[in-house]
């Protein structure tokens, strides 16, 4: 799904080369700063590392339909898990039916 869509700054492995100086890091209740998943093998389930441009483009294609077919995206859009009245995990997101 990257590629088709250009999100040339989006990968699931690490590359110190393109987030070390711009990867933005959290920390915790005391201002300790947590350790950074520098991942060497892809995971899906785990952090994706992307940047606001890549993950805009992401969810607009999202929200358009774009380059999934349509089966794929119905099951993607689709209430998997009740969280809260109208509240719902999707594939990859969270669907409130407003």
């Amino acid at each position: 799904m990257f590629e088709p869509l250009d999100m040339n700054d989006t990968s699931y492995l690490w590359n110190d080369k393109n987030y070390t100086s711009r990867f933005a890091s959290g920390h915790d209740a005391t201002g300790k700063l947590y350790d950074n998943a520098k991942n060497q093998t892809v995971n899906a389930a785990d952090d994706l590392h992307t940047t606001i441009a890549d993950y805009g483009t992401f969810l607009v294609s999202i929200l358009n339909g774009e380059s999934l077919n349509k089966e794929v995206y119905q099951e993607m859009i689709k209430p998997q898990v009740k969280t809260k009245k109208n509240k719902y995990f999707v594939l990859a997101l969270q669907l409130y039916q407003l």
